[in-house]
C-alpha cells in the first residue's frame, strides 16, 4: 500500500487512463489487504469495476469502495480537488489533493487511510515494516 500511495503522489497530472488504472489497481490491493482494512473498505466486484472503468465512471468505483466509512470531497480556492476520509474509531483522518482530478484525490485518500489502518493495526513497534 505504501508503494501505491507513493505512486499516487508522483502522478501530478493524471489522464483518464491513469486514473482508471489507479482505481483498478487500488481495488486489487484492497481485495488482498488485511482484514482490518477490508473491514472499512470494500471495493465492488471485479466485474462491476470493469464495467464502470469501461464507462469512465471511476468516481463511482471509489464511492462504492468508501461506502462503509464515507468520503468528503471538495475543491480548494486554488482549484485543487481534495478528498478526505475519516475512521473515527481508529482516530484516523487522511486527505489527498490533486491539481485537477477528483478521482485521483479520492484514490490517494483511500490509499492513505488504508495505510493508516494497517499502521494502527500493527502498532508502533511494527511501523518500520510498512515504511
Amino acid at each position: 500500500m505504501s508503494e501505491f500511495l507513493d505512486h499516487c503522489e508522483r502522478i501530478r497530472a493524471p489522464n483518464r487512463e491513469d486514473i482508471s488504472a489507479l482505481a483498478h489497481r487500488l481495488c486489487q490491493i484492497l481485495d488482498e489487504a488485511p482484514d482490518a482494512v477490508r473491514e472499512h473498505f470494500e471495493p465492488p466486484l471485479s466485474s462491476t469495476v470493469a464495467r464502470l472503468v469501461e464507462r469512465g465512471w471511476t468516481e463511482q468505483i471509489l464511492l462504492l469502495t468508501t461506502e462503509r466509512v464515507g468520503l468528503m470531497a471538495s475543491r480548494a480556492a486554488s482549484g485543487d480537488a481534495i478528498a478526505t476520509i475519516a475512521v473515527p474509531s481508529l482516530d484516523i483522518e487522511r486527505s489527498f489533493s490533486s491539481p485537477d482530478s477528483l478521482a485521483h484525490a479520492m484514490t490517494g485518500a483511500i490509499a492513505a487511510t488504508a495505510l493508516g489502518i494497517v499502521a494502527s493495526d500493527l502498532g508502533p513497534a511494527d511501523l518500520d515494516d510498512i515504511a
